[in-house]
């Protein structure tokens, strides 16, 4: 057993374990969704996020880690068929607070919307 695991109580431990059984159920039930359609494009996406107080470790590039970082993944829609410039933004953002959900739970709106609004759609973790 790990430290962290040794330190938490046990509610805090039935959450992870929560969070991790919602998880395999997202999996299984974005799975039964199928693919998008052919005019979808979807993929996930990386970014840093840094918090006021962080300090980039190095100046020489936008890679930035170490305290005060987040690194939050996107989970992107998009319709092939609409020009980029004219592509409106729409950004979902999941229920259950940091207790449950994911970026997971919106992928069937995502998809719906993205095509029928030539949109780009981003589900956003909530930290």
């Amino acid at each position: 057993m790990n430290t962290i695991a040794a330190e938490m109580t046990p509610a805090q431990a039935k959450m992870i374990e929560n969070r991790n059984l919602l998880s395999q159920w997202e999996a299984t039930l974005v799975s039964r969704l199928g693919p998008p359609s052919l005019g979808i494009e979807e993929f996930y996406h990386t970014m840093t996020l840094l918090s006021s107080k962080s300090q980039p470790q190095d100046n020489s590039n936008d890679t930035h880690s170490g305290p005060g970082c987040f690194i939050a993944t996107l989970k992107i829609f998009r319709c092939k068929s609409t020009p980029a410039i004219k592509r409106p933004l729409i950004v979902l953002f999941h229920g259950g607070g940091s207790g449950a959900g994911s970026i997971e739970m919106c992928t069937r709106p995502a998809r719906e919307f993205a095509e029928e609004f030539g949109a780009v759609m981003s589900d956003i973790p909530i930290r």
